[in-house]
Protein backbone atom coordinates (compact mmCIF):
# COMPACT_ATOMS: atom_id res chain seq x y z
CA UNK A 1 0.00 0.00 0.00
CA UNK A 2 2.81 2.42 0.82
CA UNK A 3 4.37 1.79 -2.59
CA UNK A 4 1.01 2.47 -4.24
CA UNK A 5 0.66 5.81 -2.45
CA UNK A 6 4.18 6.85 -3.46
CA UNK A 7 3.54 5.83 -7.06
CA UNK A 8 0.34 7.87 -7.23
CA UNK A 9 2.10 10.92 -5.82
CA UNK A 10 4.86 10.67 -8.39
CA UNK A 11 2.39 10.27 -11.25
CA UNK A 12 0.49 13.40 -10.27
CA UNK A 13 3.60 15.62 -10.37
CA UNK A 14 3.95 15.97 -14.20
CA UNK A 15 0.23 16.64 -14.55
CA UNK A 16 0.36 19.30 -11.87
CA UNK A 17 3.27 21.03 -13.58
CA UNK A 18 1.52 20.91 -16.96
CA UNK A 19 -1.50 22.66 -15.45
CA UNK A 20 0.68 25.34 -13.93
CA UNK A 21 0.14 24.35 -10.33
CA UNK A 22 2.69 25.54 -7.80
CA UNK A 23 3.62 24.87 -4.22
CA UNK A 24 0.89 25.96 -1.81
CA UNK A 25 1.03 29.23 0.11
CA UNK A 26 1.87 29.11 3.84
CA UNK A 27 -1.72 28.56 4.95
CA UNK A 28 -3.17 26.83 6.85
CA UNK A 29 -0.90 27.86 9.69
CA UNK A 30 -0.94 28.13 13.47
CA UNK A 31 -0.79 31.44 15.31
CA UNK A 32 -0.68 32.72 18.88
CA UNK A 33 -2.56 35.80 20.06
CA UNK A 34 -0.14 38.60 20.90
CA UNK A 35 -0.25 42.25 21.92
CA UNK A 36 -3.60 41.99 23.74
CA UNK A 37 -3.79 43.24 27.33
CA UNK A 38 -4.23 40.58 30.01
CA UNK A 39 -7.62 42.02 30.95
CA UNK A 40 -8.83 42.12 27.35
CA UNK A 41 -9.73 39.72 24.52
CA UNK A 42 -9.37 39.57 20.73
CA UNK A 43 -12.65 39.98 18.88
CA UNK A 44 -13.85 37.43 16.34
CA UNK A 45 -16.06 39.05 13.69
CA UNK A 46 -18.42 37.71 11.04
CA UNK A 47 -16.66 39.55 8.23
CA UNK A 48 -13.10 40.92 7.78
CA UNK A 49 -13.91 44.40 9.05
CA UNK A 50 -13.73 46.22 12.37
CA UNK A 51 -17.32 47.33 11.77
CA UNK A 52 -18.62 43.77 11.36
CA UNK A 53 -20.59 41.97 14.07
CA UNK A 54 -18.53 40.56 16.93
CA UNK A 55 -19.81 37.10 17.88
CA UNK A 56 -16.97 35.52 19.85
CA UNK A 57 -13.52 36.26 21.29
CA UNK A 58 -10.08 34.71 21.71
CA UNK A 59 -8.30 34.88 25.06
CA UNK A 60 -5.41 37.35 25.32
CA UNK A 61 -3.00 34.41 25.55
CA UNK A 62 -4.70 31.97 23.15
CA UNK A 63 -2.24 29.68 21.37
CA UNK A 64 -2.23 27.35 18.35
CA UNK A 65 -5.10 29.10 16.56
CA UNK A 66 -5.44 27.73 13.04
CA UNK A 67 -5.77 30.41 10.35
CA UNK A 68 -7.02 28.91 7.10
CA UNK A 69 -7.28 32.02 4.87
CA UNK A 70 -6.50 35.73 4.68
CA UNK A 71 -8.61 38.46 3.15
CA UNK A 72 -7.33 40.38 0.12
CA UNK A 73 -5.36 42.86 2.21
CA UNK A 74 -3.87 40.22 4.51
CA UNK A 75 -5.04 42.19 7.54
CA UNK A 76 -7.70 39.68 8.59
CA UNK A 77 -7.44 35.94 9.10
CA UNK A 78 -10.26 33.41 8.90
CA UNK A 79 -10.55 30.89 11.74
CA UNK A 80 -12.95 28.23 12.96
CA UNK A 81 -14.73 28.70 16.27
CA UNK A 82 -16.42 25.32 16.68
CA UNK A 83 -20.20 25.19 16.46
CA UNK A 84 -20.39 28.98 16.22
CA UNK A 85 -18.98 28.71 12.71
CA UNK A 86 -16.25 30.69 11.02
CA UNK A 87 -15.03 34.18 11.80
CA UNK A 88 -12.28 36.72 11.22
CA UNK A 89 -9.60 38.12 13.53
CA UNK A 90 -7.16 41.00 13.08
CA UNK A 91 -3.77 39.63 12.04
CA UNK A 92 -2.15 42.60 13.78
CA UNK A 93 -2.64 40.62 16.99
CA UNK A 94 -1.56 37.22 15.67
CA UNK A 95 2.01 35.89 15.72
CA UNK A 96 2.95 32.80 13.69
CA UNK A 97 4.02 29.65 15.51
CA UNK A 98 7.54 28.66 14.46
CA UNK A 99 7.39 25.90 11.82
CA UNK A 100 3.62 26.03 12.16
CA UNK A 101 2.60 25.73 8.51
CA UNK A 102 1.32 22.85 6.41
CA UNK A 103 3.20 20.63 5.68
CA UNK A 104 5.97 21.41 8.15
CA UNK A 105 3.62 21.16 11.14
CA UNK A 106 3.72 17.49 12.16
CA UNK A 107 0.46 17.17 14.11
CA UNK A 108 -2.82 16.79 12.24
CA UNK A 109 -6.33 15.43 12.69
CA UNK A 110 -8.50 14.36 9.75
CA UNK A 111 -12.16 13.41 9.97
CA UNK A 112 -15.33 12.96 7.94
CA UNK A 113 -19.05 13.04 8.45
CA UNK A 114 -19.95 9.71 6.91
CA UNK A 115 -19.99 6.85 9.47
CA UNK A 116 -17.86 8.99 11.80
CA UNK A 117 -14.15 8.39 11.44
CA UNK A 118 -10.93 10.16 12.31
CA UNK A 119 -7.22 9.76 11.73
CA UNK A 120 -4.89 11.69 14.03
CA UNK A 121 -1.13 11.57 13.86
CA UNK A 122 2.25 13.00 14.63
CA UNK A 123 4.74 12.47 11.83
CA UNK A 124 7.33 9.86 12.72
CA UNK A 125 5.61 9.05 16.01
CA UNK A 126 2.16 8.02 17.21
CA UNK A 127 -1.14 7.84 15.33
CA UNK A 128 -4.71 6.77 16.02
CA UNK A 129 -7.57 5.69 13.77
CA UNK A 130 -11.25 5.17 14.53
CA UNK A 131 -14.13 4.21 12.25
CA UNK A 132 -17.75 4.26 13.27
CA UNK A 133 -18.09 4.14 17.02
CA UNK A 134 -15.24 1.74 17.72
CA UNK A 135 -12.38 2.44 20.09
CA UNK A 136 -9.40 4.06 18.33
CA UNK A 137 -6.55 1.83 17.17
CA UNK A 138 -3.06 3.00 18.14
CA UNK A 139 -0.49 3.00 15.32
CA UNK A 140 3.04 4.20 14.62
CA UNK A 141 3.43 6.75 11.83
CA UNK A 142 6.08 7.70 9.27
CA UNK A 143 5.86 10.66 6.87
CA UNK A 144 6.32 10.21 3.13
CA UNK A 145 6.79 12.76 0.38
CA UNK A 146 7.09 12.42 -3.36
CA UNK A 147 6.92 14.69 -6.37
CA UNK A 148 9.10 17.05 -8.32
CA UNK A 149 10.02 20.72 -8.54
CA UNK A 150 6.94 22.96 -8.54
CA UNK A 151 4.66 20.38 -6.94
CA UNK A 152 4.88 18.09 -3.96
CA UNK A 153 2.69 15.22 -2.97
CA UNK A 154 2.41 14.64 0.75
CA UNK A 155 1.27 11.60 2.63
CA UNK A 156 1.71 9.47 5.69
CA UNK A 157 1.65 5.77 6.49
CA UNK A 158 0.73 4.34 9.91
CA UNK A 159 0.74 0.72 10.98
CA UNK A 160 -0.16 -1.61 13.82
CA UNK A 161 -0.05 -5.42 13.97
CA UNK A 162 -3.64 -5.54 12.66
CA UNK A 163 -4.12 -2.36 10.62
CA UNK A 164 -2.42 -0.20 7.99
CA UNK A 165 -3.58 3.36 7.34
CA UNK A 166 -2.24 5.49 4.48
CA UNK A 167 -3.29 9.05 3.69
CA UNK A 168 -2.51 11.69 1.07
CA UNK A 169 -3.09 15.41 1.58
CA UNK A 170 -3.38 18.57 -0.43
CA UNK A 171 -3.94 22.16 0.55
CA UNK A 172 -7.47 23.21 -0.38
CA UNK A 173 -10.51 24.72 1.30
CA UNK A 174 -12.46 21.73 2.58
CA UNK A 175 -15.99 22.37 3.83
CA UNK A 176 -17.68 20.27 6.50
CA UNK A 177 -21.20 18.99 5.88
CA UNK A 178 -21.94 18.78 9.60
CA UNK A 179 -21.64 22.46 10.61
CA UNK A 180 -20.74 25.73 8.96
CA UNK A 181 -17.02 25.20 8.96
CA UNK A 182 -14.13 24.91 6.54
CA UNK A 183 -10.63 23.51 6.85
CA UNK A 184 -7.48 24.19 4.88
CA UNK A 185 -6.50 20.61 3.98
CA UNK A 186 -8.23 17.79 2.09
CA UNK A 187 -7.33 14.15 2.60
CA UNK A 188 -7.95 10.67 1.24
CA UNK A 189 -7.45 8.05 3.95
CA UNK A 190 -7.29 4.30 3.27
CA UNK A 191 -7.47 1.82 6.17
CA UNK A 192 -6.79 -1.88 5.54
CA UNK A 193 -7.24 -4.59 8.15
CA UNK A 194 -8.59 -8.08 8.66
CA UNK A 195 -12.16 -6.90 7.95
CA UNK A 196 -11.25 -5.36 4.59
CA UNK A 197 -10.48 -1.87 3.32
CA UNK A 198 -12.24 1.41 4.11
CA UNK A 199 -11.65 4.50 1.97
CA UNK A 200 -12.46 7.93 3.43
CA UNK A 201 -12.40 11.48 2.12
CA UNK A 202 -12.42 14.31 4.60
CA UNK A 203 -10.95 17.50 6.01
CA UNK A 204 -7.90 17.98 8.22
CA UNK A 205 -6.82 20.50 10.84
CA UNK A 206 -3.44 21.36 12.26
CA UNK A 207 -3.46 20.67 15.99
CA UNK A 208 -1.21 21.31 18.96
CA UNK A 209 0.92 18.39 20.20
Amino acid sequence: MLRLILALLCLTAPLAQAQGWSDPDPLPALYNVTGVASDDTLNIRRMPSGKSEKFDVLAHDATFVEVIALNETGRWGQINTGEAGMGWVSMAYMAPVENGTFVEWPHMRCSGSEAPWYFEFEQGAAAAYSYGYTDPVALSASAIRAGSEGFRGHGIAATSPTLTVTATFRQDICESTMIEMARGIRAVVVATGADGTAVHTGCCSLIAP
